[in-house]
């Protein structure tokens, strides 16, 4: 069964919900689209994207962005969908792991 959680956010109920596979394929497939990359992934640093509490929250990237919030009232959002979702957080630091490790890799294949 699908997890989920209703918390308060801006005054407001909001449920959280547990990213399904067919929801994270769709996330990991967008995650070269430049179009899916906020200030917000640059600014939060929960291990999940913008897209992701997005989805797991039924917010718009909108909502987040042009809101009138700060970092501090953003980080327990994202700290909640990233407690609901371990399994994607996991995902992304083996992703973050692997192109590092590929990363280095290159760096020290010699010059042609």
């Amino acid at each position: 069964m699908r997890k989920i959680k209703v918390i308060k956010f801006d005054g407001k109920e909001l449920t959280v919900k547990e990213l399904n596979v067919k929801e994270i394929s769709v996330l990991v497939d967008g995650m070269d689209d430049e179009e899916t990359c906020s200030v917000l992934d640059l600014l939060m640093d929960n291990g999940v994207s913008t897209a992701a509490v997005c989805v797991a929250t039924g917010l718009s990237r909108d909502d987040l962005e042009k809101g009138d919030f700060s970092p501090s009232e953003l980080s327990p959002l994202y700290e909640e969908v990233a407690a609901i979702n371990p399994s994607y957080t996991s995902m992304l630091k083996k992703m973050e792991t692997l192109t590092e490790t590929l990363g280095r890799s290159l760096a020290a294949l010699p010059a042609s």
